[in-house]
């Protein structure tokens, strides 16, 4: 089983229907700067390196912390469309975080990607909303084959500015590209550890009727213990800490 690349890649059965590239890229940019915010306030509890066998400092994205039982939300509303990008180690959501090994990881991992198709495992929109949910973006290198890819270079251009080592890679050389999934592979097969990320966008008929968000992942995956969860909106911006016994996210009030 080979890696997918580190691009954010939509699984084939949800290709049609994909958001807006422009669209998606300044919502990004903008959670980016509430994380930053969040970021800076967190530093000072996290001192660098191994705090023990579950704290990893993922290269992959940098200034993220691999932190079994931990997740992230990063969450944009802007107008009608309303994304919300969740990341989380593969063991919080499966038990393992190797390639599947056997037939039961297999099908445990066919499933989580099945679930995760509905936004709904993730978090609960207000149903006053109208919001309609678009195919999900999957990125879970561990678990996707070369089949589950979009070998279409033009598809990753919203990625271009989260990705600058990728910048000039993609030639249409289809040997280059398969050395970029063996050395990503490589990276986790020595490190044994891998998050997966997806992102859900939504366009809103009565935007305005959002004004919570129920997060149902850890109803979906026990093991996930806390969600950290950035919030950029009208409203400002917001961060908070999430658990199983606390797991709504209230908009600031205008």
């Amino acid at each position: 089983m080979k890696h997918a690349s580190e691009h954010s890649l939509p699984l084939r059965a949800a290709q049609a229907g994909r958001p807006g590239v422009s669209g998606r890229h300044a919502l990004r940019l903008a959670v980016a700067g509430a994380l930053l915010t969040a970021a800076a306030s967190a530093g000072a509890h996290h001192a660098p390196g191994h705090d023990d066998d579950h704290h990893h400092h993922h290269g992959h994205k940098q200034g993220h912390v691999h932190q079994h039982g931990l997740g992230t939300l990063d969450i944009s509303q802007q107008g009608e469309t309303l994304t919300v990008s969740f990341r989380s180690p593969l063991d919080s959501l499966i038990g393992f975080e190797t390639e599947p090994a056997n037939d039961q990881q297999r099908a445990q991992a066919k499933a989580l990607l099945d679930q995760l198709q509905d936004a709904a495992s993730v978090v609960q929109v207000p149903a006053a909303a109208q919001c309609a949910q678009q195919p999900p973006v999957i990125n879970a290198p561990t678990l996707l084959d070369d089949d589950d890819e979009v070998d279409d270079h033009d598809d990753h251009d919203h990625d271009a500015g989260d990705h600058d080592d990728h910048d000039g890679g993609h030639d249409g050389d289809d040997h280059d590209h398969d050395h970029d999934h063996a050395a990503d592979k490589d990276e986790h097969a020595h490190g044994h550890h891998a998050d997966l990320a997806v992102t859900y966008t939504f366009t809103c008929k009565q935007p305005a009727a959002i004004d919570t968000l129920k997060v149902t992942a850890f109803g979906s995956w026990p093991r996930l213990k806390h969600i950290d969860a950035a919030v950029v909106n009208d409203q400002g911006q917001q961060a908070q800490r999430l658990e199983a016994g606390e797991a709504v996210i209230r908009w600031k009030a205008s």
